[in-house]
């Protein structure tokens, strides 16, 4: 009977995992406290770890930083106790997600590297894929796109050998940021319209609206500013419908400039608002930071010194 019980436990994290895969964010907290308890209950750690590692993942798309990394923590302390390399790693891979998030890149390339070195060791090559993915973010976020394009395109490779569909999304769209970056918009929009359909076939919707961000910025480069604030609306939409907050604060925040390009500074001023009140209520201090700066020069082009 024990065992019977262990799998319902890993059935309801499995169904708490897909709907935190597919943006369903309040059905995926319900299974997932649903699988904690079921695992507490039969005193199965490893299950546990695993429970609070996809909890971490749900709070960091909420932008509740704080108890992501509380639930990363505990999951980490287990997965060391049980000397279980694959779910450490993961987890060093996740708590610098957070880190990524709060700008501190230092601390979360260290982690990167350790989750790279503990993937290595166990041969396991899809966490290789997801950490050379982190390490050129990383780089992506630091201005780096050439150093970022070489890692992308490695994960690139690791994803298309294991047929992953989501990881191939993602490293399509990534190498299409870095491209963009470099200045080949053209080459940029290939990879980011396969990174849209790979997330379309994976039911993915918060892929999809982040790609679509990205192609969005992609046709404004190309100055077609009609099509790109179609884009970054449709993106704003399917956010708000998910209830992924960090997200919301982002491509509001590309909205409102797109609008100030276009020459509507009173909308402009109305998406940098909501977007930096939106990062207020969940602390997220590059939000509020994009915001202000773009409230400010807002107000320098009224002349309001």
């Amino acid at each position: 009977m024990a065992g019977d019980h262990r799998s319902e436990t890993v059935a309801i994290r499995f169904i708490g995992e897909i709907h935190w895969r597919l943006g369903e964010f309040e059905q995926a907290g319900t299974y997932l406290q649903q699988a904690l308890a079921a695992a507490v209950a039969v005193a199965d750690p490893a299950q546990q770890a695993r429970v609070l590692n996809v909890m971490g993942l749900l709070q960091w798309d909420l932008g509740n930083y704080e108890q992501a990394l509380d639930r990363f923590s505990q999951a980490a302390e287990l997965a060391a106790r049980l000397g279980d390399s694959r779910l450490q790693g993961a987890v060093l891979n996740n708590i610098s997600l957070v880190h990524d998030e709060r700008g501190e890149y230092a601390a979360s390339l260290d982690n990167y590297r350790q989750a790279l070195a503990l993937y290595d060791a166990a041969d396991f090559p899809r966490g290789r894929g997801d950490t050379l993915g982190n390490i050129g973010g990383v780089h992506l976020l630091l201005g780096q796109y050439s150093e970022a394009l070489d890692y992308y395109r490695q994960a690139l490779a690791i994803s298309e050998t294991l047929g992953s569909v989501t990881s191939m999304s993602q490293d399509h769209g990534n190498i299409g940021l870095c491209l963009m970056g470099l200045g080949d918009t053209h080459q940029a929009l290939l990879h980011l319209d396969r990174a849209i359909a790979l997330a379309e076939q994976a039911g993915s919707q918060q892929d999809v609206a982040f790609w679509t961000r990205g192609k969005a910025n992609a046709l404004i480069r190309q100055g077609r500013l009609d099509q790109g604030l179609e884009l970054h609306r449709k993106a704003v939409e399917i956010y708000q419908a998910l209830g992924a907050r960090t997200e919301a604060v982002e491509a509001m925040h590309d909205l409102g400039w797109l609008y100030l390009a276009v020459g509507d500074s009173v909308s402009a001023g109305r998406w940098f608002d909501d977007s930096l009140r939106l990062a207020r209520d969940i602390g997220l201090e590059r939000g509020v930071t994009q915001n202000l700066l773009a409230l400010g020069d807002l107000q320098v082009r009224r002349q309001a010194y």
